[in-house]
C-alpha cells in the first residue's frame, strides 16, 4: 500500500510547471513595499520615488508583478519636469526610436492617419514641466465653402451649392486678361486650394512692321491689346488673307503679302482636292477635284491658277437630290399602240435613271425618257403633274393623289397631299427657300451650312462662345455671340 502511495505522488509532483521567484529589483532614487530579497510568483510590489523624482508613468506610484522569476516592467524613476510618451487619438509617431521619458521642452513629431487632420497645422508634442502639449487630429470636412471669386474671371462649370472634396473648378479671364499661376481650384480637406488671378493682357509697345508692305495710315507708339492696324501691300504683292496685323497680349500678329501672281489653296463648294493642297500655286497651275457623295460636277472638275486668280471649275457641284433623290421612282404610261415591256416605273439610281420601255403592238418597238417637268399620270381626270418650284412629286396608290416633298434645306408649307378633283389639282404647297449662313460668323467644318425656314439653331462663334441663328423669310437673323460655359 506504500509504494502505491509514493508512486501517485511522484505522478503529481512531476506534471505540476516549477514556477520560479523573482530577485529584489534595483531602483534608483526609489524604495520598494515591502522591501524584502525574494519575492513569490504572482507578488505585486508598489514603488515610489525620491522628492523632485516620479515613477516612469502617468500614476505617482508604481507597481510591478513576479511572473516566473521575472519582474512585469523595469522600474524607473524620472525628473518631475520630465515626460513619458505620450498618446495622441488618431495619429501615429514620425520618430523611428521612442525614448523612455522626455526632457523639458523636448519634442516629439506625429502624423495624423487617413481622413484625418491636424487642428491649426501643429503636428508636434512639446514636454512642458512634466506634462505635455498635444497636438489634435479631427476628422477632415467633407465639404468646402462656396469657391474663391478671381476678379475679370469666372467659372466655366455649371452653379452648384456645395462643393464635396476632391470638386475641381476651372476659371477663365474676361476678354482683354489672361490666367496666371493655375487654371483651376480644387476643394481639398475643407479648404479650396490656391486659385488662379486674371491680369490685363500686355499693350504692345513696338510699331508693326509688314514685309512688301506699308500702314494704311500714320502709326502710334504703343497700342493695347486686341487692335488692329491696316496695311497696303507694295507693287506686285497681295495679301494672304487678312489685311490688318493685331496686337495680341504683346506681340503682333501680322498679316503676310506675297507675290500677287500666286493663287492661296483653291476651294470648291461639296467638292475635295484630289490631293494634299499646298499653301500656294504659281501661275498655270492646275489642282483636280472631287464630288462629295450625292454630287457631280457639271463642266470641268479641276481648277487653273491664272495670275494670282483661280479659273474654277465654270459650274459649281450639283446637288442630285435638287432632281431626283436616290431610289425615287416615276411611273409612265406609252403612248397609244404601245406597251411596256415589263415594268411601266423609271427608278433614280446614284444619279441614272433604270428606264422601263415601251414597245409598239406588232414588229416595231421603242423606248421612252423621263420628263421631270410633264409626266403622264395613269388615269384619272388631270392630264399632267402639277409643278412645284423647289419641289417634286410621287405618285400615291389610287392614281389619283400625290405626294409633295421640297428639294434639300427647302421647308414644305401647305398641303402635303395633293388630289385631282373634277381634272383639277387641289390646292399646292410651297417649298420656302433656306438660308445660307456666313461661315464668318460661325465655326463650322462644313463649306456651305444652311438653316430651313423658321428653323431656330445654336453655333459656336468662339472657343466658348455661341450665337443663335433663325431663318426667318429666306433671310438668316443673327444674335449676339455670347459666352456659354454650361
Amino acid at each position: 500500500m506504500s509504494i502505491i502511495i509514493i508512486i501517485l505522488a511522484f505522478s503529481i509532483w512531476s506534471c505540476q510547471a516549477v514556477l520560479e521567484n523573482c530577485q529584489r529589483p534595483t531602483l534608483e532614487n526609489g524604495f520598494f513595499v515591502p522591501h524584502l530579497d525574494i519575492y513569490e510568483h504572482g507578488v505585486n510590489i508598489y514603488y515610489g520615488c525620491n522628492t523632485g523624482l516620479k515613477p516612469a508613468l502617468e500614476t505617482w506610484w508604481g507597481k510591478i508583478t513576479c511572473r516566473d522569476g521575472h519582474w512585469s516592467h523595469i522600474p524607473q524613476c524620472i525628473d518631475n519636469t520630465h515626460c513619458i510618451v505620450p498618446h495622441v487619438p488618431n495619429t501615429q509617431t514620425e520618430d523611428l526610436r521612442l525614448k523612455t521619458s522626455y526632457a523639458h521642452n523636448e519634442e516629439l513629431s506625429f502624423k495624423c492617419k487617413s481622413d484625418f487632420k491636424f487642428e491649426n497645422g501643429k503636428s508636434r508634442a512639446r514636454c512642458e514641466n512634466g506634462k505635455w502639449t498635444l497636438p489634435k487630429c479631427t476628422r477632415k470636412p467633407e465639404f468646402c465653402a462656396p469657391p474663391p471669386r478671381v476678379v475679370n474671371g469666372m467659372i466655366i462649370q455649371p452653379y452648384q451649392d456645395a462643393f464635396k472634396n476632391g470638386d475641381k473648378l476651372d476659371y477663365v479671364c474676361a476678354e482683354g486678361y489672361k490666367l496666371q499661376g493655375t487654371r483651376y481650384t480644387i476643394c481639398r480637406n475643407g479648404q479650396w486650394s490656391n486659385s488662379p488671378t486674371c491680369v490685363e493682357k500686355s499693350p504692345c509697345s513696338r510699331k508693326p512692321a509688314v514685309r512688301n508692305a506699308r500702314p494704311a495710315d500714320e502709326l502710334k507708339t504703343s497700342y493695347n491689346h486686341g487692335d488692329t492696324v491696316q496695311f497696303v501691300c507694295g507693287k506686285g504683292y497681295r495679301f494672304e488673307g487678312t489685311d490688318s496685323a493685331q496686337c495680341e497680349d504683346g506681340e503682333w500678329n501680322p498679316p503676310k503679302c506675297i507675290d500677287a501672281s500666286l493663287c492661296p489653296a483653291p476651294r470648291v463648294a461639296n467638292a475635295r482636292a484630289a490631293e494634299n493642297l499646298a499653301s500656294s500655286y504659281s501661275s498655270g497651275s492646275y489642282v483636280s477635284f472631287q464630288c462629295d457623295a450625292g454630287y457631280q460636277f457639271v463642266g470641268a472638275y479641276y481648277a487653273r491658277c491664272v495670275n494670282g486668280n483661280w479659273d474654277l471649275p465654270r459650274q459649281p457641284a450639283v446637288d442630285l437630290a435638287q432632281f431626283y433623290a436616290n431610289g425615287r421612282s416615276v411611273r409612265f404610261e406609252c403612248d397609244s399602240g404601245y406597251e411596256f415591256e415589263g415594268t411601266d416605273t423609271a427608278w433614280c439610281v446614284e444619279g441614272i435613271w433604270r428606264l422601263p420601255e415601251c414597245k409598239r403592238r406588232g414588229p416595231h418597238g421603242g423606248s421612252v425618257r423621263p420628263d421631270p417637268d410633264v409626266v403622264p399620270m395613269p388615269g384619272g381626270n388631270c392630264d399632267t403633274q402639277p409643278l412645284i418650284e423647289n419641289g417634286d412629286v410621287t405618285d400615291l396608290p389610287g392614281g389619283n393623289e400625290l405626294k409633295a416633298q421640297c428639294y434639300k434645306f427647302y421647308k414644305l408649307t401647305g398641303p402635303e397631299t395633293i388630289r385631282c378633283v373634277n381634272g383639277k389639282w387641289t390646292e399646292l404647297p410651297v417649298c420656302k427657300p433656306p438660308c445660307k449662313l456666313d461661315r464668318t460668323k460661325i465655326h463650322t467644318s462644313h463649306p456651305d451650312e444652311y438653316l430651313q425656314e423658321g428653323e431656330l439653331k445654336r453655333f459656336y462663334c468662339g472657343q466658348l462662345w455661341k450665337i443663335d441663328i433663325s431663318c426667318i423669310k429666306g433671310e438668316a437673323v443673327y444674335g449676339e455671340c455670347k459666352y456659354h460655359y454650361g
